[in-house]
């Protein structure tokens, strides 16, 4: 059993490589006339719509995406390195070719419908997964350093003469966080770019999402006053300064109450290893590679590396200290 799933694995993350390389390959051609048909099926699908409610006879495309699409196209935004534009297609692809070369794998190794399945969605779901993951930690990481480099900007905003885009700018070359450095010089292209307010919005949209702190939420707002409407923000960003220095200093309360449940966290990596040297040395060479051909034994150890994992990454993230509210 250890060994078939071994293979499994190994199969899945063999074919999804193939598959996912060649659909890069041949998408500058399929992808086109793939997205110009779902964008025909939506055109006319809302066109029935509005003529059954009697609204309207003729209407334009509707381009409107969904909640889902948003979504993702800020998550792979915000993860973003550089100025190239995502593909949130090429994403939800390679999420469904994972999916489906897991369940014909699981399936035809293992002949369970139900657990193939479950498997498959897991394994689905796994660059998701991964990206919300890094995503938590880079949002930790930017919070934090926003509170420790948000000085710059006042300081840059009063010698820039209050211009946006210098002290954006100035603040950039000052910065020390290589993460926030990298979502600053987005919005840096943003200034600078000859873009229309819904861009603009949605590059503020990305930096928000990308930091998410009540603290960067309100700079956000503050940005978007500033270069939309020509407006001062002083008063502002002294406001905000202000609440910045509370909350680091309530920061430095939290962190020794949290000590004792990162520990606790952190305690797998070393209990896991010394529970296995004792099994090994109690059961016998035979005996203890035995039970890991045996359903219950080896469905047992999975769970126990999933949980050690999630206990594992769970501990790293309360080690990171909370800039939010």
């Amino acid at each position: 059993m250890f060994y078939i799933l071994v293979q499994a694995l190994l199969k899945i993350i063999g074919y999804s490589l193939v598959f996912y390389g060649m659909w890069i390959l041949l998408a500058p051609v399929i992808r086109p006339s793939l997205e110009n048909g779902y964008r025909n099926w939506r055109k006319k699908r809302h066109i029935k719509r509005l003529h059954e409610l009697n609204e309207v006879t003729n209407v334009k495309e509707h381009k409107e995406k969904s909640k889902i699409y948003n979504h993702l196209d800020l998550l792979l935004s915000s993860m973003q390195k550089g100025e190239r534009e995502v593909n949130v297609f090429n994403f939800v692809f390679l999420k469904v070719i994972i999916f489906l070369i897991t369940g014909t794998i699981m399936y035809v190794s293992i002949g369970d419908l139900i657990f193939s399945l479950i498997v498959s969605i897991f394994f689905g779901l796994t660059p998701y997964i991964w990206l919300r993951f890094k995503l938590t930690s880079k949002r930790l990481n930017t919070s934090f350093q926003f509170l420790n480099e948000y000085h710059l900007i006042i300081q840059n905003y009063q010698s820039t003469g209050k211009d946006i885009y210098y002290t954006m700018l100035n603040v950039v070359k000052d910065i020390q966080s290589k993460e926030l450095k990298e979502s600053f010089i987005k919005l840096i292209s943003a200034l600078q770019k000859d873009r229309n307010e819904n861009e603009f919005r949605k590059s503020i949209n990305v930096f928000v999402f990308t930091v998410n702190s009540t603290f960067s939420k309100r700079f956000g707002k503050l940005l978007l006053k500033a270069h939309l409407d020509s407006a001062d923000i002083s008063q502002s960003l002294l406001d905000l300064s202000l609440d910045i220095k509370k909350r680091k200093q309530d920061m430095e309360q939290e962190k020794s109450q949290k000590l004792e449940t990162i520990i606790l966290g952190y305690a797998p990596i070393g209990l896991i290893p010394l529970f296995f040297y004792m099994a090994y040395k109690i059961a016998g060479v035979y005996d203890f590679w035995y039970m890991f051909k045996q359903d219950l034994p080896l469905t047992l150890f999975v769970i126990i590396i999933i949980t050690s994992i999630i206990s594992v990454l769970s501990a790293y993230i309360l080690s990171k200290p909370r800039a939010d509210i």
